[in-house]
């Protein structure tokens, strides 16, 4: 492909992002107004910026999205672990490759500290508690009960 097209294939994605994310937001306001879950249409939403993130990343610098996967694979971390690892850093600004790398943090110690987190802001933000827990769980795996233990108990 010629880099005129491929341009043009990012300008088409873009603007057909953004449609969809716009009629995913009015869909998200109805819902909210009958009191209905929103937490399947948020992870969904979650998805479709994580996708855009990483075609602007595919897009802008092709070889080091490569040199990256060659890194996961030479640490031996899961793909999992990786996501919660560059969460962390976008969330808090901080980088805890090391650490995990040496086994000082494990992946529910960074579950840990990113419900926490994102408990607080979505919170701050107005959402019911019940859907937070919800989206919560959905997000990282993990069952409301014990998203109610960690917030609750600290």
């Amino acid at each position: 492909m010629k880099t005129v097209e491929i341009s043009q294939s990012g300008e088409m994605l873009t603007a057909a992002y953004e449609e969809l994310m716009e009629k995913i937001s009015e869909h998200v306001t109805v819902l909210a107004m009958h009191d209905e879950p929103i937490d399947g249409i948020m992870t969904t939403k979650r998805g479709l910026y994580r996708l855009k993130e990483q075609l602007e990343r595919l897009q802008n610098r092709p070889g080091q999205e490569i040199m990256t996967r060659r890194s996961e694979e030479i640490l031996g971390l899961s793909q999992s672990l990786m996501w919660l690892i560059e969460e962390t850093q976008q969330k808090l600004g901080i980088d805890v490759l090391e650490s995990v790398k040496i086994g000082m943090v494990g992946e529910d110690d960074l579950k840990r500290v990113l419900i926490q987190y994102e408990y607080l802001e979505l919170a701050k933000e107005g959402y019911k508690y019940k859907d937070i827990k919800q989206l919560l769980s959905c997000r990282y795996d993990w069952s409301v009960s014990r998203i109610e233990k960690l917030v609750y108990r600290g």
